[in-house]
């Protein structure tokens, strides 16, 4: 008898999605059925099963006796401090922190604050404007030792006061987050941030000129919005077999090149890779072209060579600018719910504020809360503490001016 050979069956992508759909239901039906199964025997032997519960948070009053002593010689009196409140103020630490850190650091509205924590308008604010005067001196130094660091990302958006165009600026990385909200997207932003010293780091940005060659400072631009520039030119013009050809060919080495340090290799791996990247990116750049569109994306290379290679140096030094974007998202619903800051002594709060906090983060702090409110105990026994370094007590900074 001769074997007769079956044709392998040809499913359709709809009946694969399907197949996949009903598994996915099936184990999640399952997983329910050996969690309640487990849950039913833990009862049934009387082993303890945990619960959690939501408290909500509520404000407490306490009377305190003001204790005052008086000098029966000079007559001078002294008052026993408070714990925990500042001085001629209401409300405590505590609550004056977490309030100013679910507005500024986790985004809640001021407006749902205010009903929540049953406290007027303006007592808010001045809550958040004192505290920012009392922070300007940590702003300062968390400014200067993002000077010191390797890594710079760079991004701006939109931000409004009183109805007048303005921009909030993001300066950082995952040790120093720095919020800027002015009235102009100028270099003067970045110069005043950056300074007019030379800096040991690289400055990742988009290609805005604002960032303008005054900085002292090595520049990448984000590879991930030339790949959208590299489409848009493939959409734009679909009949041209020049532009269709190059930017098939260009794509996919942005692509990689953009992808290529999170892959688990060593230094030298990565550098022989990245080199040969570099190569075959300039090859394609180099060959001779004769539409606009094409020559126009190939002087983006020729001309920044130096902007557009800087990871090629090192697997440190990323070759997008999504970290920026990413923390700058926040800050884009909060312009969309708010609508922006309605004075100038908010817009200088709201950096300072978001700049401390998210700062404090990153130095250890889980809740930075919890540091806010060390920080105005500190003030309150002492006008002049040094608030910057008990940020820093959880985690010491550390500048990164080397290439792995």
């Amino acid at each position: 008898m001769q074997s007769v050979t079956q044709k392998p069956k040809i499913c359709s992508k709809e009946w694969v999605e399907s197949e996949l759909r009903n598994s996915n239901r099936e184990l999640r039906k399952l997983r329910k059925k050996v969690v309640n199964e487990e849950r039913e025997r833990k009862l049934a032997q009387g082993e303890p099963y945990c619960v959690y519960r939501y408290v909500p948070a509520k404000m407490e009053k306490i009377l305190y006796k003001k204790e005052i002593y008086k000098c029966s010689v000079c007559g001078t009196s002294e008052q026993i401090k408070i714990p925990g409140i500042l001085p001629n103020h209401t409300y405590s630490n505590s609550t004056i922190a977490n309030m100013l850190t679910e507005h500024y650091y986790y985004g809640c509205t001021a407006g749902s604050l205010i009903k929540r924590w049953n406290i007027n308008r303006g007592t808010f604010f001045n809550f958040a404007h004192n505290t920012s005067a009392k922070l300007l001196g940590v702003f300062d130094q968390i400014v200067l030792d993002l000077r010191s660091c390797f890594i710079i990302h760079a991004d701006e958006t939109p931000w409004k006061k009183d109805g007048a165009g303005g921009y909030a600026w993001f300066f950082g990385n995952n040790k120093i987050k720095v919020f800027i909200f002015r009235h102009t997207r100028s270099s003067d932003v970045p110069i005043s941030i950056l300074g007019k010293k030379e800096l040991g780091g690289v400055l990742i940005t988009d290609r805005y000129g604002g960032y303008v060659r005054i900085l002292k400072i090595a520049r990448q631009y984000c590879l991930v919005h030339i790949i959208r520039d590299v489409k848009k030119e493939e959409n734009d013009f679909p009949e041209s077999k020049e532009v269709q050809a190059f930017t098939s060919d260009l794509k996919p080495l942005l692509s990689k090149a953009v992808s290529l340090r999170n892959d688990e290799e060593d230094i030298a791996e990565y550098l022989a890779k990245a080199k040969i990247l570099q190569e075959k990116i300039m090859d394609i750049c180099n060959m001779e072209a004769k539409d606009p569109a094409v020559q126009h994306l190939q002087n983006i290379f020729r001309e920044h060579h130096d902007k557009v290679f800087q990871w090629v140096r090192s697997p440190n030094i990323p070759a997008d600018n999504n970290y920026a974007e990413r923390e700058l998202r926040p800050t884009v619903i909060a312009r969309k719910i708010s609508f922006g800051s309605h004075s100038e002594q908010g817009l200088k709060t709201r950096e300072t504020m978001m700049t401390v906090l998210h700062t404090a983060k990153c130095y250890g702090w889980d809740n930075p809360a919890e540091f806010l409110e060390k920080a105005l105990d500190a003030i309150a026994d002492n006008p002049d503490a040094d608030i910057y370094e008990l940020m820093k007590c959880k985690t010491p900074f550390a500048a990164d001016t080397k290439i792995a």
